[in-house]
């Protein structure tokens, strides 16, 4: 099994810990660093058709961990991502590098951040390569090793 298999089975065990463990970890880096990873895991392939758009938005506005937040707040936060990735994938990926590594040195942010991108990435029970990428690149970012996931 691979290491995305691993993170895709080991995500869905422990999704519910998501939402029991969320409320630790509110701070507005934190808001900023997992929605920077969920627009970032959305466009991976290059754009959201509209069936991804409302089901992200669903998910944001469902989601028992986000709702720490108001639900304008996330999608606001989460829509500015999607548009500069959209507008200039460059700078977008600069923007959510930025984001990530406010939490960085947080070990359990930086985790949780990771599960939650595994966790929309894995959405269709599969993780494609660029999918993959961003999830490699995410992992590096916040200091992990992939190997933790497995």
């Amino acid at each position: 099994m691979s290491f995305f298999d691993n993170l895709v089975n080991k995500t869905k065990e422990t999704f519910t810990e998501l939402s029991q463990d969320f409320t630790k970890y509110r701070s507005k880096e934190f808001l900023h660093a997992t929605l920077a990873a969920s627009a970032w895991i959305s466009l991976a392939d290059g754009s959201i058709s509209a069936e991804e758009k409302t089901k992200m938005i669903r998910f944001l506005e469902n989601h028992e961990a986000l709702k720490l937040f108001s639900t304008s707040e996330v999608l606001t936060v989460w829509k500015e991502y999607v548009d500069t990735l959209s507008l200039d994938m460059d700078i977008g990926e600069n923007k959510i590098l930025e984001s990530l590594g406010k939490v960085k040195g947080n070990e359990a942010q930086a985790r949780m951040v990771v599960r939650m991108a595994a966790a929309i990435a894995s959405a269709d029970n599969t993780i494609d390569p660029n999918e993959q990428r961003v999830l490699e690149r995410i992992v590096k970012e916040l200091g992990l090793k992939a190997e933790d996931f497995t």
